[in-house]
């Protein structure tokens, strides 16, 4: 944010792009008391702003709703994942287990991926860290016991292992502008079960599931490399401008 409203006092009609990542509030008492002054700040950089880079179509609902001065300037493109991927397929159809991965936060909607692991008696792996991590821990220890398991980070290829062997990915989180993790887990071929939010912000082809969650089997994502260009052209390129835009 100071980066955003900083350079243009310095550089002389410099092209700024933001990509805000927009959910439209905080997620704690505290920080929700905050948006109510951060919104302030939020709207100078948008001004600002050359392109606003929405990553889905219902993020730029959000944005435009939220910030109708900005609307005219909000471009939606999606973001790519890694190539790595694509050496990965889904190997879990026969395993017990569901997976998160990712920041470990209150807004998540962990504690609903707990109880649909222990309703289809299958383990979750909780793999990520996060301001919630410890209460959320103790709450596992109490309430679901060896149904859960908590694991740090892992390096890439150990990751993405885990992922292609996991019966389901999980992540219920209504908070999500793009799940990088999901789409990840759907390239591989593993079926997802999440919110309607994270769905829809996919492109998601779903199938109905329970406690108002989706089944998501494939979504089109696209790997870095084969989207990079159009990225930089739709956005860093001077000689486009956002009026002439389209959504991808």
């Amino acid at each position: 944010m100071y980066a955003g409203l900083l350079i243009p006092e310095y550089i002389n009609r410099p092209r700024v792009v933001v990509t805000p990542y927009y959910h439209g509030t905080g997620h704690t008492v505290l920080r929700k008391l905050a948006w109510i002054f951060w919104k302030r700040s939020v709207l100078r950089l948008l001004r600002r702003a050359s392109i606003v880079h929405a990553l889905s179509s219902r993020e730029k609902s959000l944005i435009v709703a939220h910030y109708p001065e900005a609307s005219e300037k909000v471009v939606v493109f999606p973001c790519g994942i890694e190539e790595d991927v694509s050496r990965y397929k889904w190997q879990g159809s026969q395993n017990n287990y569901m997976i998160y991965a990712g920041r470990v936060e209150n807004y998540k909607r962990l504690k609903l991926a707990m109880e649909i692991a222990r309703e289809m008696n299958m383990k979750l792996l909780i793999v990520g860290k996060g301001s919630y991590r410890n209460k959320l821990e103790k709450y596992a220890e109490k309430k679901h016991g060896d149904f859960v398991q908590f694991l740090e980070p892992q390096p890439r290829d150990k990751y993405l292992e885990l992922v292609s062997k996991a019966k389901y990915a999980i992540n219920p989180s209504k908070h999500e502008t793009y799940s990088i993790f999901i789409a990840e887990a759907l390239a591989i071929g593993v079926p997802s079960i999440v919110s309607r939010e994270i769905a829809d912000n996919l492109n998601a082809e779903t199938q109905p599931f329970k406690k108002q969650l989706v089944m998501a089997l494939k979504a089109p994502v696209k790997t870095w490399n084969n989207i990079i260009q159009q990225y930089l052209e739709e956005m860093y390129y001077e000689n486009n401008t956002a009026n002439k835009k389209k959504d991808v």
